[in-house]
């Protein structure tokens, strides 16, 4: 499942990062990590000075960007690039609906008293 994320023209949007290891332990890495925007005429991203943490924001312009953050995973002086990506819609406005789902809940006893247990139809 792709990483994607709708902002409207007047929006800005906090980011930060967290880098896990393969079993899913908070890992440090080599570097300051570093961001980019694949289209900075659709969105623009700064940097915090640490690196881990970015705020994107709309410049004005209806499009797609894709912002991405890479580090040097390898702590012990190698070079180990990673890189994740948050692809990025700007639009005018919020889809408008077309389907409706119901999800229900999870199912409950109903109280003794329950208007729906004094009007059900007796045997």
């Amino acid at each position: 499942m792709a990483n994607t994320f709708t902002l409207l023209l007047d929006q800005q949007l906090p980011l930060t990062v967290e880098f896990t290891s393969a079993s899913g332990a908070i890992a440090k890495v080599g570097n300051i990590p570093f961001w980019t925007t694949s289209d900075p005429a659709v969105l623009t991203v700064v940097a915090a000075a640490d690196g881990m943490s970015a705020v994107a924001t709309v410049t004005g312009i209806v499009g797609v960007a894709t912002l991405s953050v890479s580090a040097n995973a390898d702590t012990s002086g190698g070079i180990n690039v990673i890189t994740g990506t948050l692809d990025v819609t700007v639009a005018t406005a919020l889809e408008q609906a077309t389907t409706v789902t119901i999800i229900p809940g999870i199912p409950t006893t109903k109280p003794a008293n329950s208007a729906a247990s004094r009007n059900a139809p007796r045997r």
